[in-house]
C-alpha cells in the first residue's frame, strides 16, 4: 500500500540498491530461485523507548503563497497533445495467463488477496495473496528499461515504459478494469515519478541530465487520467536563481501530492543538516523550500528523502534516510496538518526497506534486523525475522498488522516472493 519508494559515495546503500535494480534487469527474464534463506529465532528481543525531550518539534518554513499575477509573471504553460491517446483501447487480453514464478521488480497490494506487480516486462495481479499472478500486461509493452508505475486500485493503474530507444519520451498505459483492456499514449517523458491522487488528476516528475549532485527535468501536470500533458516548469540552470522553481541541484526521489494543490517533491544534496523538501500550494506552478528539524544528537548529517504518503488529506509520513558520522538510520516525520508541519519519530539505526499502513504502524527491514513501531515511531520493538534476507532484500510491502510480503534478489538476479502473517517474525515462500 505505500510506495518505496532510488547519490553520492555518502549514500552507498541507495547505489546498492540501484546495481540490484540493474541486475534485475538483465535476469528478468529467468526464473527465479530460492535465496538461502539462514534460520533464525522469531523473538521480540528488546524495546527501545526514546524520552520526548530528545525529540525536537520542527519548525517549518511557512508555506508558499501564490504571487498575484500583478507582481510575478503567470508561469508558461507548455501543452503536450503529441498524439491523441488510442481511439479504442488495446484489444481486450484473452483469459487469464498466469506466469509462473515471476521476477518482481516491484509489488504493490491492496488488501490481504489483491494487488498489483511489475517485472522487467509484464504487468501483474494478483488475486490470491501472491500464491498465483495473472499477465495483465498491455499489448507492445516492454522495452529496455524497468517500467515505472501509479495503481490507484484494483482496477485502476498506469505505467509508464520508453518509447523504443528514446528515453527523453515514453508510452503511458492506463487501464480502469483491473488490466482486461488498456488505452496508451505517447508522453513527452520516461522513467518518470508519477502521482494520481484521482483517476483524473496526475503529476509526473521526468529527471534527465542527471550528474555531479544535480538533475534537471520538467513537471508535468494532466487532468484527463493522463490522456494529455501540461508542462508546469522546466528544472535546469535558470532554476537556480528561480525562488518559486525547483532548482537544478540535488538529485530527484519522486513527487506526491496530498490533494489537488498540496504537493511535494523529494530528493537529496549533500549539504550537512539541508533537507530536500520542497512543497507547492497551487498545483505545482511555484514551490518553495521547507525545512526539518532534526531529532537531538543527528547534527551535523546529511539527508535523502522519499516523497511523502498520505492517509488522509491531513495525514501523512515523510520517509528520510539519515548519514550522520558513523550513524545511519532511517526517521519518519509525522504530519497531522496537511504538511505544514513534520514531527520526527525516533531515529531507526538501521538502513533498509520500509513499509507502512498508517501513521502509527511502520516495518523498518535490513534483511537481518526487524524494526516495528505501532506509536508513530516514540518506541521501537526489535524483531528478528526466521529468514537472513542481509544483501538480497529489495522491497517490503505490509497491508495489516500481520500481513506482508517481501521481495528478496540475490546478486545473480534470482529473486523470491515471502510472505508473512505473523507482523514480520516468520516468513513462507510462495515460489
Amino acid at each position: 500500500m505505500m510506495r518505496l519508494a532510488i547519490f553520492s559515495d555518502l549514500f552507498s546503500r541507495a547505489i546498492l540498491k540501484t546495481g540490484l535494480i540493474l541486475i534485475l534487469l538483465i535476469a528478468s527474464g529467468c526464473a527465479p530461485a530460492n535465496p538461502v534463506l539462514a534460520p533464525a529465532t522469531p523473538l521480540v528481543t528488546d524495546t527501545i523507548v526514546v524520552p520526548t525531550d530528545t525529540v525536537v518539534e520542527p519548525t517549518t518554513a511557512a508555506p508558499p503563497t501564490p504571487v498575484p499575477s500583478t507582481q510575478t509573471p503567470a508561469p508558461t504553460l507548455t501543452a503536450f497533445p503529441t498524439e491523441a491517446p488510442s481511439a479504442t483501447p488495446a484489444a481486450a487480453l484473452p483469459g487469464a495467463s498466469l506466469v509462473i514464478t515471476p521476477t518482481l521488480t516491484s509489488l504493490h497490494m491492496l488488501d490481504e488477496n489483491q494487488g498489483w506487480g511489475l517485472t522487467g516486462q509484464n504487468v501483474l495481479q494478483t488475486l490470491d495473496g501472491g500464491s498465483h499472478w495473472i499477465d495483465v500486461t498491455p499489448p507492445g509493452f516492454g522495452g529496455p528499461a524497468a517500467p515505472t508505475g501509479f495503481f490507484l486500485d484494483v482496477k485502476t493503474a498506469w505505467v509508464l515504459g520508453p518509447n523504443g530507444q528514446d528515453f527523453s519520451s515514453g508510452m503511458l498505459y492506463r487501464t480502469t478494469d483491473a488490466g482486461k483492456t488498456w488505452a496508451s499514449v505517447k508522453v513527452p517523458f520516461s522513467g518518470a515519478s508519477l502521482d494520481f491522487p484521482d483517476e483524473k488528476n496526475g503529476w509526473a516528475l521526468f529527471a534527465s541530465d542527471c550528474g555531479a549532485g544535480s538533475c534537471g527535468g520538467s513537471l508535468f501536470r494532466s487532468t484527463d487520467g493522463g490522456d494529455t500533458w501540461t508542462e508546469l516548469l522546466k528544472i535546469n540552470q535558470d532554476s537556480n536563481d528561480n525562488p518559486k522553481a525547483i532548482p537544478l541541484a540535488g538529485d530527484k526521489s519522486g513527487i506526491a501530492f496530498a490533494d489537488l494543490t498540496h504537493g511535494w517533491v523529494t530528493g537529496s544534496e549533500p549539504v550537512d543538516d539541508y533537507a530536500y523538501l520542497f512543497a507547492t500550494l497551487d498545483g505545482g506552478s511555484t514551490w518553495q523550500h521547507q525545512v526539518l528539524s532534526l531529532p537531538a544528537g543527528y547534527s551535523p548529517a546529511q539527508l535523502m528523502i522519499d516523497p511523502p504518503h498520505f492517509f488522509t488529506s491531513k495525514d501523512g509520513l515523510l520517509p528520510v534516510h539519515i548519514f550522520s558520522g558513523d550513524k545511519t538510520g532511517q526517521i519518519f516525520y509525522v504530519t497531522q496538518d496537511g504538511g505544514k508541519t513534520w514531527m520526527p519519530s525516533a531515529p531507526v539505526e538501521i538502513s533498509g526497506v520500509y513499509a507502512f499502513i498508517s501513521t502509527q504502524d511502520i516495518w523498518v527491514w535490513d534483511g537481518q534486523t526487524m524494526m516495528v513501531t505501532a506509536d508513530g515511531g516514540k518506541t521501537w520493538v526489535k524483531v528478528m525475522p526466521d529468514v537472513n534476507l542481509s544483501q538480497t532484500i529489495m522491497q517490503i510491502d505490509f497491508v495489516t498488522k500481520d500481513t506482508g510480503w517481501v521481495i528478496a534478489m540475490d546478486a545473480d538476479g534470482k529473486g523470491q516472493l515471502l510472505k508473512t502473517q505473523d507482523g514480520g517474525k516468520t516468513w513462507v515462500p510462495l515460489h
